[in-house]
């Protein structure tokens, strides 16, 4: 809340992020811009990414952490649904029981081999809170499947700089 006569801090230029139940929101289509005690209109939405699946194999990766990480769950949101996911943690098939998955979570940051069914492409929507492209991701010896955080391209030499000379 606004105190009269109190400075909030904010200036020109800062950037304002805004916050619906604990988590951080999009601003989609609005002046974010702020002037004295004026009142401004903003869409907001849940952080989503938007994965394009072709069909048959899709190496895929998301900055988005879902709500609920439950394999199942995040499938559910494709229409069509995958036949196969491979991650570094296991297998999904869809042709088997639940009890004979061993990959049975979706993480942001991780990357993922997904065998789509369908005949034509498709967007695979996965909300959730989107971590930032500077979130430490977690390695180990030899192979890992990491994802990219980041929204922009940028060349392998800058995505890697903080782990310069630790990879092969």
């Amino acid at each position: 809340p606004l105190t009269e006569g109190v400075d909030e801090g904010a200036v020109a230029g800062d950037t304002i992020a805004f916050w619906v139940d604990g988590r951080e929101v999009d601003v989609l289509a609005g002046d974010a811009t702020w002037g004295k005690r004026a009142l401004h209109e903003l869409d907001l939405q849940f952080p989503t990414q938007a994965l394009e699946v072709a069909p048959a194999w899709n190496l895929v990766s998301t900055n988005i952490e879902p709500d609920t990480s439950a394999l199942e769950v995040v499938l559910g949101t494709l229409s069509g649904g995958a036949q196969l996911v491979l991650g570094e943690e296991g297998i999904y098939d869809a042709s088997l029981p639940t009890t004979y998955q061993t990959l049975q979570d979706l993480h942001a940051g991780r990357c993922y081999y997904v065998r789509y069914g369908e005949s034509t492409a498709d967007d695979w929507p996965v909300c959730g809170t989107r971590l930032g492209s500077s979130t430490p991701l977690a390695l180990h010896a030899g192979w890992n499947w990491v994802g990219y955080l980041p929204q922009v391209c940028q060349p392998v030499t800058v995505a890697l700089q903080s782990i310069e000379g630790a990879y092969l």
